[in-house]
């Protein structure tokens, strides 16, 4: 049987949060701290006027509303285009139509290999780094709409 050596090491809060306050020169009351990840992050807050004592209660309730997402939303840059419907795709998502995919797309010609490239071109143009499922969705939305096949229009 093996045997395993376990070491505990304490640090208190008040050491971390004066290590803080002289490297960064920060004169605001601690309001919370938690451990994330693999670091420990400490909220300090101005706190003024006689809501003093209610402000003791409530930092842990605003400081977790006001946190951001861990995740990476994926959001397309659509600034400037123009919107040429508003449809329900086949998957029961609604959807917009952009004027740019429509005259792209609206060669019946193109085989799909040249269709999803000019939707990469025309996403990267406004700045965006498509990723192949952004590029399926604006392409198949557009094409159900140029085929009529599209919902409510």
């Amino acid at each position: 049987m093996m045997e395993e050596l376990v070491m505990q090491v304490k640090w208190p809060i008040s050491d971390l949060e004066a290590l803080a306050r002289k490297k960064f020169g920060i004169t605001h009351r601690l309001t919370d701290f938690r451990v994330e990840g693999d670091a420990v992050v400490l909220y300090f807050a101005e706190v003024s006027g006689p809501a003093e004592g209610a402000a003791k209660a409530a930092p842990k309730e605003s400081s977790s509303a006001r946190r951001r997402r861990k995740t990476k939303r994926n959001r397309m840059r659509t600034r400037g285009w123009a919107v040429v419907a508003h449809i329900q795709n086949s998957k029961g998502q609604r959807c917009a139509v952009y004027k740019p995919f429509v005259d792209a797309l609206g060669d019946p010609k193109l085989n799909s290999k040249e269709r999803r490239a000019k939707v990469r071109e025309i996403l990267k143009s406004n700045g965006n780094e498509p990723s192949q499922g952004s590029v399926e969705y604006y392409m198949s939305n557009t094409m159900e709409y140029l085929a009529g096949k599209g919902g409510k229009q």
